[in-house]
């Protein structure tokens, strides 16, 4: 049941997604540059536990948007720091909301103490996985 959720919120993100030009992984990446600017390419993949071909075509596409940019990195040579540009702050209240939407429709079935008995099991199960060394 679970998977079959998972899809079906993939589906409706990337349907939210798609009039900005984004899917889940560039807006994961997105996501991950507005809260904690800036970055490297390599610590974004770390962080979002996503293959580095995966990142670079992603940034490609946001940097092609114009949401995010590149700089080098006055620490190597060879690396970039990645940061989000006016127009992707600009456009950041809009990437809440779609996550505030597709979230609101996902619990508009449960109550209130529904919602926070489910928020505390999946944390409860987010931590057992972490415990057992299982990705995200």
């Amino acid at each position: 049941m679970i998977k079959r959720l998972a899809a079906r919120l993939d589906d409706e993100m990337n349907a939210n997604l798609a009039p900005l030009g984004l899917d889940l992984a560039s807006f994961a990446i997105m996501m991950t540059v507005l809260e904690r600017s800036p970055l490297s390419q390599a610590a974004i993949g770390e962080r979002l536990q996503m293959a580095p071909y995966k990142v670079s075509r992603s940034l490609d596409t946001l940097e092609a948007l114009r949401y995010l940019a590149r700089h080098p990195d006055p620490a190597s040579r060879r690396a970039h720091v990645i940061r989000p540009t006016d127009l992707g702050q600009r456009i950041a209240p809009q990437l809440y909301a779609v996550v505030s939407g597709v979230n609101g429709k996902l619990v508009a079935p449960l109550s209130t103490e529904d919602r926070r008995d489910l928020a505390g099991m999946l944390t409860r199960m987010m931590v057992a996985q972490d415990a057992w060394g299982g990705s995200e």
